[in-house]
């Protein structure tokens, strides 16, 4: 996990070189599971679902984007949260997204591409069924998926800052939706004429 943070901060401080750039923070505390996942006997219990289909979710999000035309950027994710049962866990996700809706005061996107979902090893929870899904890797385990995604609105409030609220795959399996800011380095690239600029 060090090896994937110190990997996103490289490519973060890159992506700071280009003018038409912009980092978000956003967080949740809840999680969707849809799926019958064989271990949801060891979901947190909380007053909103003892099903398991609606957890307790901690999670922070930080994510650096570039434009590299006028209707399509490319992004780096990275998250941070608490799983099911209160282990470290995140992803490390990379998207191409595209707009969907444009005008003056808001916007909307959508973003795909590959994620690495990784989690503290529920082997350590004594009972746990194995269910072939997630690979082993010492303490941790993990999953690729080659094709994830984000939706994301954006409501454009200064020429520096956005509020933003995204739906994403905080693990293969579930959903989550994200609140947060998104703060513009610059809204204007002066090598290209047809990115976009701060309207």
């Amino acid at each position: 996990m060090k090896k994937i943070l110190l990997l996103n901060i490289f490519i973060f401080t890159c992506f700071f070189a280009f003018s038409q750039s912009n980092i978000s923070f956003k967080a949740t505390i809840f999680a969707v599971n849809p799926s019958a996942d064989p271990n949801k006997s060891f979901y947190t219990p909380n007053l909103i679902d003892t099903t398991g289909f609606f957890t307790i979710h901690p999670s922070f999000q930080v994510s650096a984007e570039i434009y590299g035309c006028k209707n399509a950027s490319a992004k780096i994710v990275q998250n941070f949260a608490k799983d099911q049962v209160g282990f470290s866990s995140g992803y490390s996700q990379v998207l191409i997204n595209l707009y969907i809706i444009k005008n003056k005061k808001n916007y909307l996107k959508f973003g795909f591409g590959p994620a690495v979902f990784y989690r503290r090893n529920w082997d350590l929870l004594s009972g746990y069924k194995q269910d072939d899904y997630y690979y082993d890797l010492n303490n941790t385990q993990y999953k690729m998926k080659w094709l994830s995604f984000e939706l994301e609105y954006g409501w454009y409030r200064n020429k520096d800052s956005d509020f933003v609220v995204s739906i994403n795959q905080i693990y293969p399996k579930s959903l989550a939706i994200y609140f947060g800011w998104k703060f513009w380095i610059s809204r204007r690239n002066t090598h290209c004429s047809t990115c976009p600029s701060y309207r």
